[in-house]
């Protein structure tokens, strides 16, 4: 689906005569697809939640320096976000910009 979206808003932008280079939401290889993930600067909107093994729930604040230790590689995680698009420094594309992010154990 986002592969989808990327190429109707690429045709989109070419119609409109923006020429800026076009960065895919969806890179990575067709094995292991990855996607890059914007948290949004208004951190106090964002809710970072963290399912337990024992089933339990923990709502965390946001804190960007400790993200990296709660999304490592292996990580999974469900993330409610919208989609924004952007023409930037010759650089155009979409965001997908996070408005809540459920890590699993």
């Amino acid at each position: 689906m986002l592969d989808e979206c990327d190429r109707m808003l690429w045709r989109l932008f070419r119609r409109f005569g923006i020429n800026s280079e076009w960065r895919n939401v969806v890179g990575g290889t067709r094995n292991s697809p990855a996607v890059r993930l914007r948290i949004a600067d208004t951190a106090n909107t964002q809710t970072i939640v963290c399912k337990k093994k024992d089933g339990k729930i923990e709502r965390l604040v946001f804190d960007e320096s400790k993200l990296g230790t709660l999304v490592t590689l292996s990580t999974r995680l469900d993330a409610e976000f919208f989609l924004e698009t952007y023409d930037y420094q010759g650089l155009a594309g979409i965001r997908l910009v996070a408005h809540k992010l459920i890590v699993h154990p």
